[in-house]
C-alpha cells in the first residue's frame, strides 16, 4: 500500500517560499489549501524550525542513508530534478531529453544554477559525484551500470551531459532524480579527498540550494537564506533543524510553537488537527512507499499457482479494508495496483489492478486447483519487544581450517536443505538475508549464522532507514539461494553487513554466488578479511545474557495494557494556569497522564484466554454470562420455552444474550464460539422431546443435559463455581 503522510505547518509560515527553497514534494492540488487564510502571524524573525529524530554526523549530500539526512540536506543541496505524478519538476537541471529508442539521456544544467561560493554548477560536479560513488562502493553503481552493461557518460559541454545506456531501462529517470551533486571545485576535482575531509561538517561549505550553513551544533543546524539563489530569494530567511526526542515530545513542541512543522501518520492525530484547523495549515505529502504481500517462490504450493490462482488471491484481498484497518483513514494510505506507485513518472495509469470480489475468487480458486490449499502469512511479530536486546553469541572455532571447496548442490536453495545435503548442523553455516532500502531500493546483504534470524529493527536502526525484503531479479547480480560472502558482486549500490555470530568462525558452508554451487570450509578471518561485524541477530531462548554472561535469557510474550495521554497545554490554557521561568517569563505547564486502557485490557484477556474458535471469557468480566441458543425458532414449543427461560434468567439478574435467529445450528454454534460467552444453553425440538436443555461451558469442561425445571438453578450454581475458581487464584 502506498503510504501518505500529512504534514502540518503552523499557519503564517510562508510555505510557498519554503517549498521553493527546499524543493517541496507536496501535491500541487493541496499545497496551497490554506495559504491565504492564515490563522497566526508569521514569526517576526522569519525563522522556520523543524525537528529530526537523529542528527546526521555529516551534511554530505551523496551519503543519503536516512530520511533524517534527506530532510537535513534538502534546503541546502538540490537534486537535478524530482519525479512527481504530473511529470518531472526541475531543479539544478532544466531539461532532460530521452531519445526515441530509450537509450540516450541528455541532461541540461540550468544556466543560472550556482554554488553559494559563486562557482557555477556544471557537468563536472555531476561526473565528480558519480566517480565518488564508484570509489566508495569499489565498483559500478546504479548510475554507471544498467542491466549488467556499462553506461557511457559523455560531457558535451559545461552544461550538457549525455548518458548512453546499454539497454532500455525506464527506471533510469528515477535513478537520476535521486542524484545530489557535490562541488567538484571544493576538492580540486579529486573525489578521493572527500573521505578524509571535514568539509561537510563545517559551516561555509558550498551549497546548491536556497540556504547556506551558518551553524553546526551538536543538536542543531542553522541555515540562512541565499540572496543569490538562482530561483529567487526565499521568503523564509532562516531554517533551524534540531533534535527533540520521541514522537510525543515532538508533538508537544509543535503544539507549543517550539517547531513549525510536524508529520501526522495516525488517524487519531489527523482527526485531532483537522478539528483544530483554525490553528494549523495542513498539506498532503505523498511518499512512494509500499507495504506488500509477497508469495514465496519456493513455497509448497507454487506449482499450483497458475495465472487464475494468482488472480484468485488478489480478488480475495480487500485492499480497502486492509488500509482502513492498518491506517485508520484512507487519507493516510491508499491501495496500490503495482509495485510502481502513482507518485512515479513511469507509473502505468492503465494498470487498474483487481477489486475485491470474494465470489469470483472462490470460483477461480476451485477451477485453478487452489481450493483446499493452505497459504501461510509470515510477518514480524517480535520487533517491538526485542529491538534493544543485544544478541551475545558463543562463537566456536575448529582447531584446523578446512580448505575452501566448491560443491555442486543441484536444486538446493534453503539453508536447511544445504545443511541436510552436507550433513552439517545449521550453526556451521553462513546464510545470506537480503533486503532493499525503502528510499532507494539499494540492496542490503546480511550474512548471519544459519541457525539465527535477522532482527529487522536492529537493521533499520543501524542503517538509519527502513528496509523491505528484497525482490531479487535476474539483472541484480545476486543468485537467490546461492549467495555467499566470497566474490560477491551486486549490480548498483549495495551494502554488505556481517552479524557478530560469524566473527572468528571457520569451516562453514555458504553460497558460492553461482547457480547450483555452495562452498564448504569457509573461514571468516581467512576468506573475508575485510568483514566488519555488527549485532543484527534476534536473541534466542537460552541465549547468553549480556550482563551476567550466563545462558539465562528466557523469551516470553508480553502485552502492553497501559495508555499514556500527552495532554500538552490543552487544560492549563483553558484554566489559565501559568508559571514563571528563571527569566520571569510566563509559560503554560505541559500536562500528561497515564493509566490502564480498558480496550487494551479486554484485548489482553482475549489473548490470554482463547482457543482456535475465538475468545473464552472469564465469568467475572464476560459481556454476558449466558448465551441462550434456540434452534428451530419456528418450532412453537421450543420457542415458547426459550422465551420463558430468557425471562426467568433475567429475573434472576443473570446477564444473558438470546439467539433465536433462523439459521443452521452450525452457524449459531460457530457464532457462539466467536463471542466466547462462558455458559451456553441450547433449546431445540429434540431436547424438548427429552424434557432437557443442553448446558455447556465455553471451555468444554462442562457438557450436560439438565431437566427443564432445573435449568435456572443449574446455571446459578455454575456461575458461582466459575466465580469462586477465579477469586481463589
Amino acid at each position: 500500500m502506498k503510504r501518505r503522510a500529512l504534514a502540518l505547518l503552523c499557519a503564517g509560515i510562508l510555505a510557498v517560499g519554503m517549498l521553493a527553497g527546499c524543493g517541496g514534494s507536496s501535491d500541487k492540488k493541496d499545497s496551497s489549501a490554506k495559504t491565504e487564510d492564515t490563522k497566526k502571524e508569521a514569526k517576526s524573525d522569519g525563522t522556520f524550525t523543524f525537528a529530526l529524530n537523529y542528527m546526521p554526523n555529516s551534511l554530505q549530500p551523496s551519503a543519503q542513508s536516512s530520511d533524517d539526512l534527506v530532510s537535513a540536506i534538502r534546503p541546502i543541496y538540490e537534486p537535478l530534478f524530482a519525479e512527481t505524478k504530473d511529470g518531472l519538476e526541475y531543479y539544478l537541471a532544466d531539461k532532460l531529453d530521452i531519445s526515441e529508442d530509450g537509450l540516450t539521456y541528455t541532461l541540461h544544467i540550468n544556466d543560472k544554477a550556482t554554488w553559494s561560493d559563486g562557482e557555477p554548477v556544471t557537468v563536472k560536479d555531476i561526473k565528480f559525484t558519480i566517480d565518488y560513488g564508484v570509489l566508495v562502493y569499489g565498483g559500478p553503481t546504479s548510475f554507471t551500470k544498467v542491466n549488467g552493461g556499462e553506461v557511457q557518460i559523455n560531457e558535451i559541454d559545461d552544461k550538457t551531459m549525455e548518458f548512453v545506456l546499454p539497454s532500455v531501462y525506464d527506471n533510469y529517470v528515477r535513478t537520476l532524480s535521486q542524484f545530489y551533486p557535490m562541488p567538484a571545485h571544493a576538492f580540486d576535482n579529486d573525489p578521493s579527498k572527500i573521505n578524509d575531509s571535514t568539509y561537510f561538517k563545517t559551516p561555509g561549505m558550498a551549497t546548491s540550494g536556497a540556504y547556506v550553513v551558518s551553524e553546526i551544533n551538536e543538536d542543531s543546524f542553522v541555515y540562512t537564506a541565499r540572496d543569490d539563489y538562482y530561483r529567487g530569494t526565499p521568503s523564509v530567511k532562516k531554517v533551524v533543524i534540531k533534535t527533540i526526542g520521541s514522537g510525543s515530545t515532538k508533538q508537544i513542541e509543535f503544539e507549543n510553537g517550539g517547531i513549525d512543522y510536524m508529520r501526522v501518520t495516525s488517524a487519531e492525530d489527523l482527526k485531532k488537527y483537522k478539528e483544530e484547523s483554525d490553528k494549523y495549515n495542513m498539506y498532503s505529502i505523498s511518499e512512494a512507499r509500499l507495504n506488500y504481500l509477497q508469495l514465496n517462490p519456493h513455497g509448497p504450493v507454487m506449482s499450483t499457482l497458475s495465472q487464475d490462482a494468482r488472480k484468485a488471491i488478489f480478488l480475495a484481498l480487500d485492499k480497502d479494508a486492509i488500509v482502513d484497518f492498518a491506517w485508520g483513514s484512507d487519507e493516510l494510505a491508499e491501495p496500490a495496483n503495482s509495485l510502481i506507485t502513482p507518485d512515479q513518472s513511469i507509473y502505468n495509469k492503465d494498470c487498474k489492478g483487481y477489486n475485491f470480489n470474494l465470489e469470483e475468487a472462490k470460483k477461480l480458486a476451485k477451477s485453478s486447483g487452489l481450493e483446499g490449499k493452505e497459504l501461510t502469512y509470515i510477518y514480524n511479530s517480535d520487533r517491538a519487544n526485542m529491538e534493544a536486546a543485544e544478541s551475545v553469541i558463543e562463537n566456536t572455532k575448529d582447531a584446523a581450517d578446512e580448505p575452501l571447496t566448491k560443491v555442486h548442490t543441484p536444486n538446493i536453495h534453503t539453508i536447511e536443505e544445504i545443511c541436510d545435503f552436507l550433513h552439517s548442523p545449521l550453526e556451521k553455516s553462513c546464510k545470506a538475508v537480503v533486503y532493499q532500502k525503502n528510499m532507494t531500493d539499494d540492496f542490503v546483504v546480511i550474512f548471519i549464522r544459519g541457525d539465527l534470524d535477522v532482527n529487522e529493527t536492529k537493521l533499520t536502526n543501524y542503517l538509519g532507514e527502513e528496509v523491505h525484503p528484497a525482490v531479487i531479479t535476474s539483472d541484480c547480480g545476486l543468485n537467490a539461494g546461492y549467495i555467499g560472502p566470497v566474490n560477491l558482486t551486486v549490480n548498483g549500490n549495495y551494502t554488505v553487513l556481517y552479524d557478530k555470530s560469524l566473527q572468528g568462525t571457520n569451516n562453514l558452508s555458504c553460497g558460492a554466488n553461482e547457480e547450483e554451487y555452495h562452498y564448504t570450509g569457509l573461514c571468516m578471518e581467512r576468506d573475508v578479511v575485510d568483514a566488519e561485524y555488527v549485532d543484527l541477530a534476534k536473541i534466542v531462548d537460552g541465549g547468553i545474557c549480556p550482563h551476567c554472561g550466563k545462558k539465562t535469557i528466557h523469551i516470553s510474550r508480553g502485552i502492553e495494557v497501559g495508555n499514556i495521554f500527552q495532554l500538552g497545554t490543552k487544560y492549563t490554557k483553558s484554566m489559565n494556569m501559568q508559571y514563571l521561568d528563571a527569566d520571569g517569563e510566563s509559560h503554560y505547564p505541559i500536562m500528561g497522564c497515564y493509566g490502564i486502557g480498558v480496550g487494551r485490557l479486554a484485548a489482553s484477556v482475549c489473548e490470554a484466554h482463547h482457543d482456535d474458535y475465538g475468545p473464552v471469557w472469564p465469568i467475572t468480566i464476560a459481556p454476558w454470562q449466558v448465551h441462550l441458543c434456540c434452534l428451530r425458532a419456528d418450532d412453537a414449543e421450543a420457542k415458547a420455552f426459550a422465551d420463558e427461560l430468557y425471562a426467568s434468567l433475567q429475573k434472576e439478574h443473570i446477564e444473558v444474550i438470546y439467539d433465536d435467529r433462523n439459521v443452521r445450528p452450525g452457524v449459531m454454534f460457530s457464532d457462539a464460539d466467536l463471542l466466547g460467552i462462558p455458559i451456553r444453553l441450547v433449546v431445540s425440538p429434540r431436547n424438548m422431546k427429552e424434557s432437557v436443555v443442553e448446558l455447556s461451558s465455553r471451555d468444554k469442561s462442562v457438557q450436560d443435559k439438565v431437566a427443564l425445571a432445573d435449568v435456572v438453578p443449574a446455571v446459578k450454581e455454575l456461575i458461582a463455581k466459575m466465580t469462586k475458581e477465579i477469586e481463589s487464584k
